[in-house]
């Protein structure tokens, strides 16, 4: 029978498809097919002349076209969807391993090809190969002996140095092919196994047969040969140097079990040949029985005691080495004693009293004792017997009797470890007829005349029924016997039932549901076998990263002067969702899993009032028939100012031509989530209903204490959620929590489902494919996976018959340790913000680097509405008020100056207002601005005085100057004058160890408007496009500003007022409200500044560093947590400082 096993390896994609319009032809890249095909194309002969009895055969995939477009390609329902492992890399051809056959053809379907014969219709051929193997197959030539066990290996010139540049398959003990990832461990390899080793066929390849560039057949160290249901046989024995293994047994039949013990794989040596010779003992030496020698794999069979010989021939890396083991099955005393009762005539010639030289096989006669007389049986054969009354006759000593009636002979036999003696009661009767066989033979006796001797042996021949009616009578004989065997019915029943319920049946379930879910088992075991930390950490590991992201080119631009990166969100716009080009406001929603039923899954970026009618509208037609929205219930505690309305109408709501209306409330059994039925109506369109779960009480930075919060939303929710699609998100669009929610849901189906999945961490990688971010930090992954194999097993579909689970559970609580016995050290004080620093990695970093420049973004088609003003004061092309055209200033929260309206050009100047609550209470009121230009430093002074500004920071170098600001104060003694102020310095301090340099000026209006006094603290060190080289200065110029402890405007400028500028605001914004929001939440505030000062914080490693001062901020309650974290954050910043700069 020919073994085949579709395995859909290498497929790629041959050219770009997006380049060419209205489709791809493929039909180039299989050169032994024609491009005109008819009824007699298939099946094609293929030949392979190489000597390798495996290769690789190319096949069409789903979205193969032949020569038109209109094309169609249909892989073999085998293939696609059989209990086969199937690796789907692309869908424009294949790569099929194929083993050769006795017949040397095997015959290959690999579906049905469509071709377009105008409009809509097709003719359908069976796509098929005859594959030909010519003068058969000598492997000897590409075979190499590698040493292995569990994971596959190489020799170093064999094929590519890269191992990832291979692929590798072998055939298993059962003969079906699979593939091998060099980087797996097996538990089942097996000696002799040959592994072909293929380079990955590369994307223009035409030829249609892959042949293997090296074989590999596995070796190990050699196994040794023992016994398995024979106890302990330590004690050895030697004859002539053969080492013999003393195994104790009894003298009855018994299977005897073996296998070859490798160590540390006793799978690897499974069903090899092992040589069985029995022996016999001539009292020095051990011989071979002739004809006895036969091949076994795992059992042989004595009769009592015995003496064998196994041998097994193990391969090594140049030869085969013979292991050889020899076993006595002896008795379990070294002086063994036999007692026997024979009948004899003494008339009868053919029997009579009498010692076998060989007793058995194991035993050779060394002495003969009779009437208490010993002889030798060298004094036998010698004829020096005293009486002469033993005689040896061919491989028999017989005794020469008299008239006795008994008689009594011990034969004490020489054994390889001790002796065996038999002594022998030889009774003397007549014999006498007593019948014929079915086919005439007689049948004699022996009539004992001594009436003692005859009762004796009467008595031992009655049954033990007899004996028992004798003692209790026929009805206590029978009660008796029904007694023990109803108790020997209870003790073999109750056992046995034990052993169905806990051995049996589950074992038989686990065999069930390993072919209903391999995926699941293969997962399992995948867990089980390594370290779960190792595991988890795995989340971070880049090939499970997306490889949009990874492959990237990276693209900047010049923005205020400044180089930036443009961002990732657009490498993902072919999965956003279908209504995203009809949305008024743009809100960025992407398909990222269809699971089992067909149901989409959908992840959104959040909510704004001004996104609201685009929300309502995707979610009408997406047909999204459930919502999760995992919002922290700030009713709950906290008062988060950025999302602290839930955008669902209490009644009902109206979005321009939709309508939402609450139908009812939705009860759940899952601990703070609440359910929400509503009808969503459309003119011109049919009403829907839609549910709403919102989880409440998960915070950001927290894992939930239970993995049943997972459980129970997949039971509840996705479950019973049928036919229609999902969206799930947060109030800041998609974070870990959504993410975590995410792949745990994806995960589950997807190792439910028929299809073969090799890894589940590749449905991670599949939604990161299809959506910016998803980046979790490795005890949320942790989380993750603990819930996942919770519902596996809640479900009934992990049945664990190894114990592994509590190992597993144990490996989880041990893993988690080190996080909660830092939650436990945390100041109360500090509660959300050492949260934070208790779950930060470089995955989380790696997230916020994903969604940051994506994060209070505009769509150029509203700048209009959000920037009228500063776009107007652009146009001016005579003394324009904009330092830079592409630094946009919100109208919504712009300063104005000279005391005019905001409708007034003359008002404008490029400054935004940025005020907020410390947590400490105190009103903190920051202006975030622009350097002015020469001819609006009037402007500049105008703010400062009719706003009050009593402190300015400056973050320019002095050698900027002209290019990038200019001074709008005296920089000597000199009074500096504007056409309405003067400002005249009034002290000094020179330029510190931090850069810093203070000074304090009066600002008078020519007007006489009066004097103000403001302070500049003028930071020397940030340079130009970049940050600075260490954090220190930083955080002293935000303490030397807050020392002021002034209730005034801080006005703080760089040169285009978002890069540095937004920066120090962030610092200062995220340690004033460290405890003012539920949770802490960089991102959340990176939003709520940039809806102030649009585009503030430029650069991501900006962001990072601003998030490094904070730590410095707090590095004594840190240290107080755990004494290694801000050693660890501040390695975490360095390396994202490293990689901004690559």
């Amino acid at each position: 029978m020919l073994s085949i096993l579709y395995l859909l390896v290498s497929a790629m994609a041959l050219v770009p498809l997006s380049a060419q319009p209205g489709g791809v032809i493929n039909n180039q890249y299989f050169s032994g097919v024609p491009k005109t095909v008819n009824d007699t194309t298939f099946p094609i002969d293929l030949k392979v002349k190489r000597t390798s009895d495996m290769v690789l055969v190319k096949c069409p995939g789903d979205d193969y076209r032949h020569t038109q477009t209109r094309d169609s390609f249909k892989l073999n329902r085998t293939i696609d969807r059989g209990d086969l492992k199937v690796v789907v890399v692309k869908d424009m051809f294949i790569w099929v391993p194929l083993m050769e056959h006795s017949s040397r053809v095997a015959h290959i379907n690999c579906g049905e090809l469509g071709i377009n014969s105008g409009g809509n219709n097709r003719k359908f051929y069976e796509w098929s190969y005859n594959v030909r193997w010519e003068n058969g197959s000598d492997l000897k030539g590409l075979i190499r002996r590698e040493k292995m066990s569990v994971k596959i290996s190489k020799p170093d010139d064999m094929c590519s140095e890269i191992i990832d540049d291979l692929l590798i398959f072998t055939t298993t003990f059962n003969n079906s092919i699979m593939m091998v990832d060099p980087k797996k461990e097996y538990s089942t390899f097996y000696t002799r196994q040959l592994f072909y080793l293929f380079l990955k066929p590369n994307d223009t390849q035409t030829d249609m047969i892959n042949k293997p560039c090296g074989i590999v057949k596995a070796y190990y160290d050699c196994p040794d040969i023992s016994l398995t249901n024979c106890g302990s046989y330590d004690k050895t024995k030697k004859i002539n140097n053969i080492k013999i293994n003393i195994v104790k047994a009894v003298e009855k039949e018994k299977v005897i079990e073996v296998k070859l013990d490798g160590g540390r794989d006793t799978n690897f040596y499974r069903a090899e040949k092992i040589s069985i010779t029995r022996m016999v003992y001539n009292g020095k030496t051990l011989e071979i029985i002739e004809n006895s020698t036969k091949l076994i794999t795992s059992e042989f069979k004595i009769k009592g005691f015995e003496v064998v010989r196994l041998s097994y021939n193990c391969l090594s890396q140049n030869n085969e080495k013979k292991i050889i083991e020899t076993f006595y099955f002896a008795p379990t005393s070294e002086d063994h004693k036999i007692n026997q009762f024979v009948k004899y005539d003494k008339n009868d010639s053919t029997i009579q009293p009498n010692c076998s030289v060989n007793w058995m096989t194991v035993g050779y006669l060394e002495k003969i004792k009779y009437k208490g007389s010993e002889t030798s049986l060298k004094d036998i054969e010698n004829g020096s017997d005293n009486e002469g009354i033993l005689k040896k006759g061919g491989n028999f000593v017989f005794l020469k009797v008299g008239n006795e009636h008994e008689i009594s002979l011990e034969c004490s036999y020489r054994t390889p470890a001790g002796t065996i003696t038999t002594v022998t009661r030889f009774v003397n009767g007549t014999k006498v007829l007593k019948g014929y066989n079915t086919d005439g033979t007689p049948i004699f006796d022996y009539d004992i005349t001594n009436k003692q001797m005859k009762n004796e042996i009467e008595q031992l021949k009655r049954s033990w029924y007899q004996k028992l009616v004798d003692s209790c009578g026929k009805i206590g004989a029978i009660f008796i016997i029904i007694g023990v065997f109803l108790l020997i019915l209870l003790c073999i029943v109750v056992p046995l039932l034990v052993i169905y319920v806990k051995i049996l049946s589950p074992c038989m379930k686990v065999r069930k549901y390993k072919n209903l879910y391999p995926n699941v088992y293969n997962f399992w075991e995948s867990l089980t076998n390594e370290s779960f930390e190792v595991y988890c950490n795995s989340i971070m590991d880049k090939k499970y990263l997306s490889d949009k992201v990874t492959n990237r080119k990276v693209i900047k631009k010049i923005e205020g002067g400044e180089e930036i990166d443009v961002g990732i969100s657009d490498l993902f716009d072919s999965t956003l969702v279908a209504c995203y080009k009809n949305m008024p406001k743009k809100i960025k929603a992407h398909y990222i899993y269809k699971d089992t039923e067909d149901r989409k899954y959908i992840l959104s970026d959040a909510l704004t009032k001004d996104t609201m009618y685009s929300f309502w509208q995707m979610v009408y037609d997406e047909d999204i028939g459930t919502i999760i929205a995992v919002i922290y219930d700030k009713k709950t505690g906290g008062n988060d100012q950025a999302s602290n309305k839930i955008y669902w109408p209490e009644d009902k709501g109206t979005y321009e031509d939709i309508s939402v209306k609450l139908l009812s409330s939705i009860k759940t059994n899952i601990l703070s989530v609440f359910g929400y039925k509503f009808q969503l109506s459309k003119k011109s369109g049919t009403p829907k209903t839609i549910k709403i779960y919102h989880v409440s009480n998960w915070k950001e930075n927290d894992i939930p204490q239970s993995d049943l919060q997972f459980f129970n939303l997949y039971e509840e929710i996705f479950k019973s959620s049928k036919h229609k699609n999902f969206l799930i998100h947060s109030s800041q669009g998609t974070g870990s929590r959504v993410y975590m929610l995410t792949y745990y849901a994806c995960m589950y189906d997807a190792i439910t489902s028929e299809k073969v999945l090799e890894n589940p961490l590749f449905v991670i990688k599949k939604i990161r494919d299809k959506r910016y971010g998803g980046n979790i930090g490795a005890y949320e992954f942790a989380y993750v996976i603990k819930c996942l194999v919770t519902t596996l097993f809640k479900n009934k579909i992990l049945i664990d018959m190894e114990k592994r689970h509590v190992a597993f559970i144990s490996s989880y609580d041990d893993f988690l340790y080190n996080y909660m016995t830092r939650q436990a050290k945390m100041d109360p004080k500090l509660l959300e913000f050492l949260s934070y620093v208790n779950i930060i990695d470089s995955a989380k970093i790696d997230e916020y680097k994903a969604v940051f420049n994506g994060i209070g973004e505009i769509p150029q088609k509203d700048h209009p509405v959000y920037f009228k003003r500063f776009i107007e004061a652009a146009m001016v092309r005579v003394n324009r008020k904009t330092r830079y055209a592409d630094i946009m200033c919100l109208d919504s929260t712009a300063i104005t100056i000279k005391g005019k309206s905001k409708e007034d050009p003359e008002s404008f100047i490029h400054a935004n207002k940025f005020d907020y609550t410390t947590t400490d209470g105190r009103k903190r009121k920051l202006i975030l601005c622009q350097a002015p230009l020469a001819h609006t430093r009037d402007d500049m002074l105008d703010m400062i005085f009719r706003h009050k500004v009593s402190i300015i920071v400056v973050l320019v170098k002095p050698e900027e100057a002209d290019h990038k600001w200019i001074p709008y104060f005296p920089v000597g003694n000199e009074v500096f004058a504007t056409d309405n102020y003067t400002v005249t310095k009034s002290n000094e301090k020179a330029v510190d160890k931090n850069h810093i340099s203070e000074s304090e000026y009066f600002l008078d209006g020519k007007r006489g408007e009066g004097r103000f006094k403001f302070t500049i603290l003028h930071y020397r060190g940030w340079p130009d496009k970049s940050i600075p080289s260490e954090h220190m200065s930083i955080y002293a110029l935000y303490k030397r500003i807050i020392s002021f402890g002034s209730d005034d405007y801080i006005a703080i400028h760089c040169s285009a007022g978002i890069g540095r500028t937004g920066t120090l605001a962030l610092i200062m914004y995220l340690i004033d409200t460290v405890n003012f929001f539920p949770t802490f939440n960089p991102l959340a505030r990176l939003l709520c500044i940039r809806q102030h000062r649009y585009g503030a914080v430029q650069k991501f490693n900006q962001f990072v560093f601003a998030l490094l001062v904070v730590f410095e901020h707090f590095k004594k309650q840190i240290d107080m947590m755990d004494p290694g974290a801000y050693k660890r954050l501040n390695k975490m910043a360095q390396n994202a400082f490293k990689k901004e700069m690559n």
